[in-house]
């Protein structure tokens, strides 16, 4: 099982229910909602449902891009696929009107981890928000048998900008452990 960002969170809890159904586990960069930057982090995410609501889900994607230090929304949306830019935003609809008011209260302490007996890989990027440095530790303390690579050049949205070395990863870490 994969996670990625939000989606970690859910792999998580998935992992953490049913842990016979999971083989591996490859967190990418799980929401920074434990530790020293839960706060900051839970603050920033109000906000973001806060302009979603105010201001529209345009100007939420260019906050969230903003507060994750990626290139801007509205920059990327003026050159992007007309069809791409839609989707983007229909699925923002979601995920700042459910997927983040969901994360506010997340929470994954070690008796859920202690549950989950697959390996577990954790990939990161090197220039990822500081909270993710955070993230990092607490995986690492929560699975201490994990693997993790950080990837350099790489912020938040590593899975995009360097897909294909993760794509590597995830297949070699899945090849050793099937």
């Amino acid at each position: 099982m994969l996670g990625v960002s939000y989606s970690a969170a859910v792999a998580l809890e998935l992992a953490a229910t049913d842990p016979s159904a999971v083989r591996t586990l490859t967190l990418v960069e799980p929401p920074p909602r434990h530790g020293p930057p839960a706060a900051e982090f839970t603050a920033s995410n109000a906000r973001l449902v806060s302009v979603f609501h105010d201001q529209g889900v345009t100007a939420a994607l260019e906050e969230f891009t903003r507060v994750l230090g990626t290139p801007s929304w509205l920059a990327e949306r003026a050159t992007a696929d007309p069809g791409l830019v839609e989707q983007v935003e229909r699925d923002a609809v979601t995920f700042f009107g459910s997927d983040v008011p969901a994360l506010l209260t997340w929470q994954f302490d070690p008796a859920r981890a202690a549950v989950v007996t697959c390996p577990v890989l954790y990939v990161g990027g090197l220039a990822s928000h500081p909270w993710f440095r955070h993230v990092h530790g607490w995986v690492r303390d929560l699975f201490p048998g994990c693997e993790d690579h950080l990837v350099a050049g790489a912020g938040h949205s590593v899975i995009s900008t360097h897909r294909g070395q993760v794509a590597e990863l995830v297949a070699e870490f899945a090849a050793r452990h099937s």
